[in-house]
């Protein structure tokens, strides 16, 4: 997948949460912005902001998982495996413990902030949790206004997050449909480490992104939530 209108347009949708790091880079004279990525595996990575949770640390990375071969930052040539945006070549990029890589990976970028990364584009994904392993890792999810900084609601009761963790987790994965401009909710997923995995949801397409169809019954179940 290029990164280009698809992966912009959609994380326009979810930047506030997932907070990709744009940078400005010249290129041929011109700005451009681009977006955080790297590839491995033919998966797309997106760095994520880790605000709202605990920064993960040294102490949090496992061993090494691949180093970017090249940097690249046009938007007319597809990424390579190995390929990042902005890291630089002969980076190290490192397993997150207590996470499949296929979801999570980590980095030191130029700055030497430790850069954390979630599976956008996986093209193996079938169903949620092919994309996200999150399963029996929620304390707690948190219901955002689309500014994705107002709070509506948390959601604590154990029951209700295994019966909405479920439905994602086996929900049926399209990454072709093109991003839906309509109401959303920031769901944020406070895990039991004190990290967060925030997403953004469709009301009324009950599409989680990155892909991730949700029954309707998910849909009543948060509208129910919200409502009381």
């Amino acid at each position: 997948m290029h990164v280009k209108k698809e992966i912009r347009s959609w994380w326009l949708s979810s930047l506030l949460l997932l907070g990709i790091l744009m940078v400005n880079i010249g290129c041929g004279g011109d700005n451009a912005s681009v977006a955080d990525v790297i590839k491995f595996g033919n998966i797309e990575y997106l760095r994520v902001s880790q605000h709202g949770g605990r920064f993960i640390t040294s102490n949090d990375l496992g061993p090494i998982f691949a180093y970017v071969q090249s940097n690249t930052i046009s938007s007319n040539h597809p990424l390579q495996n190995g390929n990042a945006t902005t890291l630089d070549p002969g980076t190290p990029v490192y397993r997150v413990k207590g996470y499949v890589p296929t979801f999570r990976l980590a980095a030191y970028d130029q700055s030497h902030t430790l850069a954390l990364y979630e599976a956008d584009t996986n093209p193996y994904a079938k169903k949620g949790g092919d994309l996200l392993d999150i399963a029996g890792k929620v304390q707690s999810l948190h219901i955002l206004k689309d500014d994705g900084e107002t709070e509506i609601t948390t959601v604590t009761n154990s029951i209700q997050i295994q019966q909405l963790v479920g439905m994602i987790l086996s929900a049926p994965v399209d990454q072709n449909r093109p991003y839906v401009d309509e109401p959303h909710y920031f769901l944020s997923f406070h895990l039991k480490d004190g990290t967060v995995v925030s997403r953004s949801y469709g009301i009324h397409s009950h599409i989680l992104d990155r892909g991730i169809l949700l029954p309707e019954l998910f849909g009543q179940l948060i509208d129910h939530i919200v409502k009381t």
